[in-house]
């Protein structure tokens, strides 16, 4: 038997024990204290980038300084024949006539017109005399003619027309009177050169024109002289 001396000891061991126990258990279920931990500062939001979507030509917008340009159509300016040039219109021209004269292609050697317009355009660019005629044309005395050193006049003209075959007049005038006339036929070409004379006779002193008609009667060039004893 114990004696109560040791029963007490015992019982005090055994408090003990359960306390002990109870701190154990207590231990295992309480939650572990939580220490702070500094945070990192968030990065910076980024906005997302947007998705290019297709364009149409409509849509799309360029810089001024690309931005083509187109040019709005220039109407071609009429020009004025220069003074003194082969397509000038004489003054006193029937409209219709100028009109198929200036629709007449212009050669390297034409001239202005010496006289009118006939209806196909026809016309003479130079007209000149002669008391001989040579391959280049009329040479030797121009203006005044003597019976008794010239046996001739002849009159050169240059006829400028359509490349169309047509007639024309050369008339010889006296003194103001219609005096001959002699045909000329003009060949289907650009400009053709031609002649005409008069053989000088003693009742031909006087003065004189050769004047260069059209079909129509239009006067397209004349030249004058004299004749003497």
């Amino acid at each position: 038997m114990y004696s109560r001396g040791t029963a007490a000891i015992h019982r005090a061991a055994r408090r003990a024990c359960r306390v002990a126990a109870w701190l154990v258990c207590a231990g295992c279920t309480a939650e572990p204290a939580t220490v702070p931990i500094e945070q990192a500062p968030a990065p910076p939001r980024r906005e997302p980038t947007p998705t290019p979507t297709a364009t149409t030509s409509r849509d799309l917008r360029l810089p001024a300084a690309q931005v083509p340009t187109v040019a709005a159509p220039v109407e071609p300016a009429e020009v004025a024949p220069a003074e003194g040039g082969p397509r000038v219109v004489p003054p006193g021209t029937p409209p219709a006539n100028a009109r198929a004269f200036q629709r007449i292609p212009v050669a390297l050697q034409d001239g202005p017109p010496v006289g009118g317009i006939g209806a196909s355009g026809i016309h003479v660019d130079k007209i000149w005399l002669g008391s001989a005629y040579e391959r280049e044309g009329c040479t030797g005395e121009g203006e005044r003619f003597s019976l008794e050193r010239h046996r001739q006049v002849n009159v050169c003209f240059r006829v400028v027309h359509s490349r169309a075959e047509e007639g024309a007049e050369v008339l010889w005038e006296k003194d103001g009177a219609p005096f001959r006339r002699r045909p000329v036929t003009i060949p289907d070409l650009h400009a053709y050169r031609t002649r005409a004379y008069l053989v000088l006779r003693p009742e031909y002193v006087g003065q004189w024109a050769a004047r260069v008609v059209s079909s129509e009667g239009v006067e397209l060039g004349s030249a004058s002289f004299v004749v003497v004893p």
